[in-house]
């Protein structure tokens, strides 16, 4: 009986083992999307107050104001830092328009899966990276 035993544990606990790991890299892509799309909501409040002029279809965006935002939405800092909220986000993967009296704030982030080179090793068809994709679009206030 322990021998047969010790044998279901072998066949049974690699599969177990995976699907843990499936759940620790859905925890983790979760996590990611919610704090990228909390991070451009908010750079896009920020640049719907501070972009206004008063009249419709008339959006201030100096290249000033959008550094702003590209440094709030990567760093939470709208003049800059040095350690991302996420891990490789940075400026470059932001962009900010405007259409008529809307600011838009997009941002594509390269998700890199813990586990992805090693497992793309074993089964090469395999990629579990991925392009997590946030876009916001808020009308500017005054």
């Amino acid at each position: 009986m322990s021998g047969l035993a010790l044998v279901e544990v072998t066949v049974v606990l690699p599969f177990l083992f995976l699907l843990m790991l499936a759940s620790i890299e859905c925890g983790r892509a979760l996590y990611s999307y919610n704090t990228l799309t909390k991070l451009t909501r908010d750079a896009a409040r920020l640049l719907s107050t501070r972009s206004y002029r008063g009249t419709v279809q008339d959006i201030d965006l100096s290249a000033e104001k959008i550094a702003q935002v590209k440094n709030f939405l990567v760093y939470a800092n709208d003049t800059g830092g040095s350690i991302a909220l996420l891990n490789r986000l940075n400026t470059n993967q932001v962009s900010v328009n405007s259409s008529g009296n809307f600011v838009i704030v997009a941002v594509d982030y390269p998700f890199e899966s813990l586990f992805g080179s090693s497992l793309s090793a074993f089964i090469p068809s395999v990629d579990v990276n991925m392009n997590l994709h946030a876009e916001v679009s808020m009308r500017a206030i005054n």
